[in-house]
């Protein structure tokens, strides 16, 4: 207001000495809004908020860009100790050492390298699979070699009635109760091969 005011005054002096207006006019400032103090500090507070967040948002990104390489790394680095040990018990399973690979593949063995070893492992699953198959193999070879000793005691028994058959009564009575024995050796022996057997496949045991 004040500004318009001499201004004016500045026009009418103008007038008075003879100068055309439009002239005058020429020498007009710029008109310029006033602020007032409470809005420029109110826009200046806003404008540092701003900033400040763009820092902050700055900032979190580079954090998330420092975990991601931290995890990164640390992946390669449980890949390359699982690709370390994969020779050694590929080895093992390959030379049929059950107790070797069973022992690698147990959580107590992996927590000392593996920092999840609640959580198998692509080479721990197919180790594993592969010691389960040896295991399964082992198994039914011993199953087949007992079943050859179980035709071989048969056939001895009945070697053994028919030799009984020929003797005098008082000797097939010895022979008759020594053969009760053994049968009952044999039934005791199948009943606990049998248990076995069950428990491996984790089916209760039979009566």
């Amino acid at each position: 207001m004040r500004e318009a005011i001499q201004h004016n005054e500045q026009l009418r002096k103008e007038q008075r000495k003879g100068h055309r207006l439009d002239e005058v006019q020429k020498l007009l400032p710029a008109y310029r809004q006033h602020v007032s103090p409470r809005k420029w500090r109110e826009a200046q507070e806003c404008e540092l908020v701003e900033r400040e967040a763009d820092v902050q948002g700055r900032e979190e990104k580079l954090v998330r860009s420092e975990t991601a390489v931290v995890e990164r790394e640390r992946v390669a680095s449980d890949r390359q100790r699982e690709a370390d040990g994969i020779p050694t018990v590929a080895q093992a399973v390959a030379d049929g050492d059950l107790l070797y690979a069973e022992d690698a593949q147990t959580p107590e063995a992996a927590q000392d390298h593996d920092p999840a070893p609640d959580k198998p492992t692509l080479a721990r699953r197919l180790f594993g699979m592969a010691v389960a198959r040896l295991r399964k193999d082992e198994q039914a070879a011993a199953r087949s070699e007992l079943a050859g000793a179980f035709e071989e005691v048969r056939q001895a028994d009945d070697a053994i009635v028919r030799i009984a058959n020929l003797l005098p009564m008082e000797l097939r009575k010895q022979v008759a109760l020594a053969r009760k024995s053994l049968t009952h050796s044999i039934m005791t022996l199948t009943s606990q091969v049998r248990g076995d057997r069950d428990r491996a496949r984790g089916e209760p045991p039979r009566e």
